[in-house]
């Protein structure tokens, strides 16, 4: 019994070894598995801890806190009237009037570009 135990618990780790080294082989091809298997495997849980409104009285329901720290940090933000709006000089009088952007050019630029992690973007260029 001792013995089919310690093989099943080894085929067990023979087969989780391969299924994450076929997801790592993979990550480029299908990055959602990959992730949701990463994300599965975290044991985090984050939770807000209760909150003591102003007059110290503690907060513990989900939709009490929410409007809490709506409050606390829509406080922050102020609303500017556009009349307010400072008016900046002109810096020089320089001004960009020719310029040349070819597909050629985008094409050479995004080929120097030095790719540091994967990243998959979709370009369509109008003629």
């Amino acid at each position: 019994m001792i013995k089919a135990s310690k093989a099943a618990r080894r085929e067990v780790k023979k087969a989780n070894k391969q299924f994450e080294l076929k997801l790592a082989n993979n990550i480029k091809e299908d990055r959602k598995s990959f992730f949701a298997y990463v994300r599965s495997k975290s044991k985090s849980n984050v939770n807000v801890s209760s909150l003591a409104d102003r007059q110290g009285e503690l907060t513990s329901g989900s939709k009490a806190k929410a409007e809490m720290l709506n409050d606390f940090f829509s406080s922050v933000f102020t609303k500017e009237l556009e009349t307010d709006m400072p008016v900046l000089d002109n810096l020089c009088d320089a001004k960009l009037v020719d310029i040349s952007v070819t597909v050629d050019s985008i094409k050479s630029k995004l080929q120097k570009l030095k790719i540091r992690l994967p990243v998959m973007i979709t370009c369509h260029l109008a003629y």
